[in-house]
């Protein structure tokens, strides 16, 4: 449980032959030891799955990692543009060129889907899945997609909640925010990404793109 905190992963995948032979019965015993956590935002924010792969997960794995060597991109690769500088101030801020109905330009790059802009300077699609299964429409955010979008460690976070204010926060993700002390605004798409651009760093921003 402590090392799953330190990491924070987004998911943990199990896999190997008990757990090909026994995870229908380990499974549900896991997922209620991570219920269990007195943590709500760690709980709800990671999934637990059983590996496809199988039997052939290390020959893939294998296969992989040679392919990765013989592509200049393996584990002894050392790419000096790619190495962290220790300095924040060095991390590439995204800006937010233009928005419109059904897209936005960030950097140049138009994108007709919803985005994360978060402090790493990753510019991530929003995976719209999980709202619309959980909630029916993907309107909401709730804690999970909060948590994705602050990797990084924003001290701002922006919600462009659509250009007729359609999207709303779940009252869990908005504890989410106020117990990490981030400062938070939810406005129309447009003033969203305005206000993102002018903030101070490090800061984020989710943009839904329509109603």
């Amino acid at each position: 449980m402590t090392i799953r905190h330190l990491l924070n992963p987004d998911m943990i995948i199990f896999g190997g032959g008990v757990m090909g032979a026994c995870g229908g019965f380990l499974l549900p015993r896991i997922e209620a030891e991570v219920a269990a956590d007195c943590l709500r935002a760690s709980r709800q924010a990671m999934r637990i799955v059983l590996s496809e792969l199988g039997d052939d997960a290390v020959a893939l794995g294998a296969a992989a990692l040679i392919r990765a060597e013989v592509g200049g991109h393996g584990l002894g690769h050392v790419d000096s543009a790619a190495e962290p500088t220790g300095d924040p101030d060095a991390i590439p801020t995204p800006v937010v060129d233009g928005v419109e109905f059904g897209a936005v330009v960030v950097d140049g790059e138009s994108m007709e889907h919803d985005v994360y802009i978060r402090a790493d300077g990753q510019v991530k699609k929003r995976k719209k899945k999980h709202a619309r299964k959980k909630y029916g429409t993907s309107h909401v955010l709730d804690s999970r997609e909060i948590e994705k979008l602050c990797k990084g460690g924003p001290r701002s976070v922006f919600i462009g909640c659509g250009f007729q204010g359609l999207v709303t926060l779940t009252d869990d993700a908005k504890a989410y925010l106020d117990e990490l002390d981030i400062r938070w605004e939810c406005l129309r798409t447009p003033r969203a990404a305005e206000a993102y651009n002018a903030a101070d760093r490090p800061k984020a921003v989710m943009l839904h793109v329509t109603c």
